[in-house]
C-alpha cells in the first residue's frame, strides 16, 4: 500500500526522520513542504544600536553593567528554581553569592583594565 505524506520541515532530513518514526518503506512517497513560513526579522540594527551603545561605555560603566546583569541573572535563577522546583529561597545564600561575585570579579576587572591601557 503506497502512503503520501506531507511533512513540513526543513527537507531531506525531515522526510528521513517520518520515514524512520513511522517505519514507512521505500515504495511511499514523502513530499516535503519546505518553504519559508516563519517572519523575517531584521536583528541587525538592534546590535548595530546596541554594539554602537555598549561600545562608547567606560569601563567601569561596562563592568557595573555586567555585575548588575549577572546578579539580577543569579535572583531570576533563585526565583525559578523556587517556583519550578521548589527549592527554598534563601536571601543570605542570594547576598552571600552576589557579595563574592562582587569581590571576586573586581580583581579581574582591574587585571583586564590595566591591560586594555597597555594595548
Amino acid at each position: 500500500m503506497k502512503k503520501n505524506i506531507l511533512v513540513i520541515g526543513t527537507g531531506s532530513i525531515a522526510s528521513r526522520h517520518i520515514q524512520n518514526i513511522l517505519k514507512i518503506d521505500e515504495s511511499s512517497t514523502i513530499d516535503v513542504l519546505s518553504e519559508s513560513s516563519h517572519v523575517d526579522i531584521d536583528f541587525e540594527p538592534i546590535f548595530y544600536s546596541t554594539f554602537k551603545y555598549l561600545n562608547n561605555l567606560k569601563t567601569l560603566n561596562m563592568y557595573l553593567m555586567l555585575l548588575v546583569t549577572q546578579i539580577t541573572i543569579i535572583l531570576f535563577e533563585k526565583i525559578i528554581s523556587q517556583l519550578m522546583f521548589g527549592f527554598y529561597f534563601n536571601l543570605n545564600d542570594f547576598l552571600e553569592i552576589a557579595i563574592f561575585s562582587i569581590i571576586l570579579s573586581y580583581p579581574v576587572f582591574y587585571i583586564f583594565s590595566k591591560i586594555d591601557r597597555v594595548i
